[in-house]
């Protein structure tokens, strides 16, 4: 996955939380099991990047962080 798909990735989850939000819902939860968009970038073991999104905890955990962000902003 290259910048552009990560950002097409951030703002498809930042879109799927709306309908909750205008549902009335107060809470959402980012789904991160295995297997997971999300999981195979904070698994050390199934990510191969050499980018920013790789390396120390804080690198492996960017995208749920990015995610979490955008989510909660709109």
């Amino acid at each position: 996955m290259d910048h552009e798909d990560l950002q097409y990735s951030i703002n498809e989850y930042t879109y799927s939380a709306k309908p909750a939000s205008k549902a009335g819902f107060n809470d959402i939860e980012l789904h991160a099991a295995i297997g997971c968009l999300i999981e195979l970038f904070i698994n050390p073991i199934a990510i191969n990047r050499t980018y920013q999104h790789w390396g120390s905890i804080k690198n492996y955990t960017r995208l749920a962080a990015e995610v979490t962000e955008s989510v909660v902003a709109k």
